[in-house]
């Protein structure tokens, strides 16, 4: 799991959260990328406003059922385990 956290963090961020902030919207987008993959980098850009973000972080992953992993500035990494039958 190390392995691929570095690798994610040399990735481009699969998520971008921007003016729209957190909307249904994206949180659909990071569902289906955590189906994808078990772990998702997110960005914040700069037009998103920050004054909650560890609570926006919070609700992100409680909305997804995933789990941070990482966070780098305005960038994240969160993780879900992926069932597989």
């Amino acid at each position: 799991m190390k392995n691929r956290l570095a690798t994610t963090w040399a990735e481009h961020a699969k998520v971008h959260v921007g003016k729209n902030g957190l909307s249904e919207t994206l949180f659909k987008e990071v569902s289906s990328q955590l189906l994808r993959s078990d772990l998702v980098k997110i960005k914040f850009l700069s037009n998103f406003s920050t004054e909650n973000f560890d609570a926006d972080i919070k609700k992100i992953c409680k909305k997804t059922s995933a789990t941070l992993v990482g966070k780098r500035g305005k960038v994240i990494v969160i993780y879900k385990g992926i069932k597989r039958d």
